[in-house]
């Protein structure tokens, strides 16, 4: 159609109204079908073009690309608002060249940020700093991080990872004064041992912070971290990290906390009632996590992933777990299980048990993870111990797994018995997220309709229903 339009005439064609160009514009995300709807013609490319550098993601590697295009007409630079930096291809030596790749990347990052701190625009800003295969000390130079920053005040959302080998660029990014930053995601998973009271002082200038996550070594993490710092509009909050205080109070001066991940043997918990979120709804744990803050299971959870849960481990399967579903059964609509175990059973027979434990469920999910190769029909057999665990009268609409192999087609074309409420079934492969829709055809339970669901890194809003419009809470 696009091409049709191309050659009307243009006193009567509608498309060489540059306003509807715009219009037209802003439904096209991919940023391929964009560049190609750009060369249309003349026109197209002028009103286009702008937009293609609105939201911008590329490797690192590629960053030369999008310098030389900011060089030839910095005023691009006024449209970007997000930019996203990805992992570059793993180097495999530290040699000369490789520094004279960094030499590179150091003069094109000054560039691209230089023309971006010039407007003022960028509001968003995911980096996946290079990751090098020998530990060695290369890294961006000082300069390219002090033009960056130049460039982050405007930033509403920054999500950043720093390896060990870039210690250097916190005093750049600590004098960067964030007045509008609502989303903050950090990732020092090197940081053993670092001085980090400058990130502290930048936490504390965060007023209008919606969502924190924090990832530090789990070993010995950063120094200078007092998890003091209060954000009165915070909503979200993760916790990768070795216990960094004797005990907070983090969460108790955050009462509108809605979701919480935690990975940590770090107490935000003193043991009363007023020491968990009033809002919380969604939880992510694991067994220290909980265990060094035990009353989170005293609030209305309706969201629950329970992580790194061993079915060989009699205590955690049949103990653990089911006293920890048990104490928010009357609120839990949603359920998640990340299983181990080496064994080849996909699913743990204690896992009936489990979710009987939670009348009220619309949707659980099963994370299985295996090494490969994985034993004949694994795909198949973990569906079917999933359908076995659950029982006949059970209130559930949804159910989601997650393993390393697809379901086979043929699985699809009889289910064989299910509750009569269940009418989706979703599965994950990788970056392969489908939502299969069940209908009854005679005698046989089948799929009728087959949705692709975009994933995200997100655990959260990962559900199944919410993807289908419905509410674990509405029916």
């Amino acid at each position: 159609m696009l091409i049709w339009y191309s050659t009307m005439d243009a006193a009567v064609n509608p498309m060489h109204v540059p306003e509807l160009l715009q219009e037209v514009a802003a439904f096209v995300d991919d940023p391929r079908d964009l560049s190609s709807f750009a060369q249309i013609d003349r026109l197209t490319h002028a009103v286009v073009t702008p937009r293609l550098f609105r939201c911008i993601e590329l490797p690192l590697e590629s960053v030369e690309s999008l310098a030389v295009a900011l060089r030839n007409d910095p005023g691009r630079a006024a449209a970007c608002r997000s930019l996203s930096f990805l992992r570059p291809h793993i180097l495999k030596a530290v040699t000369a060249e490789d520094t004279a790749v960094l030499d590179r990347w150091n003069v094109d990052l000054i560039s691209v940020f230089s023309a971006i701190a010039t407007h003022g625009q960028l509001v968003s800003l995911t980096w996946r700093s290079p990751l090098y295969r020998r530990r060695a000390n290369v890294a961006l130079s000082e300069d390219a991080w002090i033009t960056i920053s130049s460039a982050l005040g405007s930033l509403t959302e920054l999500d950043i990872y720093i390896p060990s080998t870039e210690k250097h660029i916190w005093a750049p990014i600590s004098r960067v004064h964030f007045t509008q930053l609502r989303v903050f995601r950090l990732n020092l998973s090197g940081a053993h041992g670092w001085d980090c009271a400058l990130l502290q002082q930048t936490l504390d200038s965060l007023y209008l912070l919606e969502e924190l996550a924090l990832n530090f070594p789990l070993c010995c993490g950063p120094r200078g971290i007092t998890l003091a710092s209060t954000h009165p509009h915070l909503r979200r909050f993760s916790f990768i990290s070795c216990s960094l205080v004797e005990e907070s109070d983090f969460l108790a001066r955050h009462p509108g906390l809605e979701s919480l991940y935690l990975e940590t043997e770090q107490s935000f918990c003193s043991g009363t009632d007023a020491s968990s979120p009033k809002m919380l709804r969604a939880l992510s744990t694991d067994e220290t996590s909980l265990d060094s803050s035990e009353t989170l299971m005293t609030y209305p959870i309706i969201h629950l992933c329970l992580r790194e849960i061993d079915m060989d481990d009699e205590y955690i399967m049949g103990n653990w777990c089911a006293d920890v579903v048990c104490a928010v059964a009357r609120t839990l609509r949603c359920l998640e299980l990340d299983l181990g175990g080496l064994h080849d059973v996909p699913i743990s027979p204690s896992v009936a048990g489990l979710l009987s434990t939670a009348p009220a469920l619309a949707e659980v999910t099963i994370i299985r993870r295996k090494r490969l190769p994985l034993p004949p029909n694994w795909a198949s057999n973990l569906l079917t111990g999933l359908l076995a665990a659950i029982a006949p009268a059970t209130t559930l609409r949804a159910v989601r797994l997650c393993c390393e192999e697809a379901l086979p087609e043929e699985r699809l074309q009889d289910l064989g018995p299910l509750p009569p409420r269940l009418k989706y079934i979703g599965w994950d492969v990788g970056s392969t997220t489908l939502v299969y829709v069940i209908e009854r055809r005679g005698d046989k339970n089948v799929v009728a309709n087959t949705l692709t669901r975009l994933s995200t890194d997100d655990w959260a809003t990962e559900g199944v229903l919410p993807f289908m419009g419905e509410s674990w809470t509405d029916w």
